[in-house]
């Protein structure tokens, strides 16, 4: 339950910057197709709670939640509706509401794959019934050159947002990919190559110098009467020669 808290609080915390550029240049683009249609005052309050109070709600939700990733994904689903209910209050304006719909769909598709894609497409048409239930069904094919200037940033920041984002989290999972080969290879007592990957290392070795047609030499070493060492002082005094053997090891040899 841990791991799935803190996963998902850095998942909430990889989206805020990203959501908080996204829903502002939302609101730009919608407000642009919004002006010419006559909307009540209501909605261009609602447009401003959305753009710029919204991404810290969301935010305040996922991270006070059980579960935050959990939160999250819903946080993900409503941004999804409100972009159906933007897009269908603006009449289906074609270059805004294909900004809105497809930046959107990028962003659920880079949370959460296909599932959260098809889950975020439902919640659209959601938010585009309830747009059609207050204001009725209109289509307006019409586009102005000020839409077209108001959909440049979305169309330019957000996807760099988006992208800074992954590659951030591109280069943490390198790193934990990095970490865990380490660990994987690494006796962790001893903190020397385990069985597994000093035979992998020998077999290399050998093959290389069947093939360079060179020599190569094995050191094999005992620690004396360290089963009297084990059986008089425990395991414990074991372990701590074990490891300051390896220390010496470690200082003395060169990396090969």
């Amino acid at each position: 339950m841990e791991n799935r808290q803190g996963k998902g609080i850095s998942f909430a915390r990889r989206i805020y910057k990203p959501r908080i550029i996204g829903a502002a240049m939302c609101c730009l683009s919608v407000t642009a197709a919004l002006y010419p249609l006559g909307m009540p005052a209501w909605i261009w309050a609602a447009l401003l709670v959305n753009g710029f109070v919204w991404p810290h709600v969301a935010y305040q939700l996922a991270i006070r939640a059980k579960f935050p990733y959990n939160a999250e994904r819903r946080n993900l689903l409503f941004d999804a509706l409100f972009s159906g209910f933007w897009t269908a209050t603006l009449q289906f304006t074609p270059l805004t509401s294909v900004t809105l719909l497809s930046m959107v769909a990028m962003n659920n598709v880079a949370a959460g794959g296909q599932r959260l894609l098809l889950g975020g497409l439902l919640a659209q048409l959601f938010g585009a019934g309830l747009a059609w239930v207050l204001f009725g069904v209109q289509l307006n094919l019409n586009v102005r050159l000020i839409e077209v200037y108001a959909c440049l940033p979305m169309l330019t920041l957000y996807p760099m947002a988006i992208g800074m984002v992954c590659y951030q989290l591109a280069i943490k999972l390198s790193d934990h990919k990095r970490t865990l080969s380490a660990l994987s290879r690494i006796d962790s007592l001893t903190e020397l190559l385990n069985h597994g990957s000093w035979k992998d290392l020998l077999n290399l070795k050998f093959h290389k110098c069947q093939h360079q047609k060179s020599h190569a030499t094995i050191a094999l070493i005992d620690i004396d009467h360290f089963k009297q060492i084990n059986d008089t002082h425990g395991h414990i005094v074991g372990d701590t020669v074990l490891r300051q053997l390896s220390l010496e090891l470690r200082r003395n040899l060169r990396d090969n």
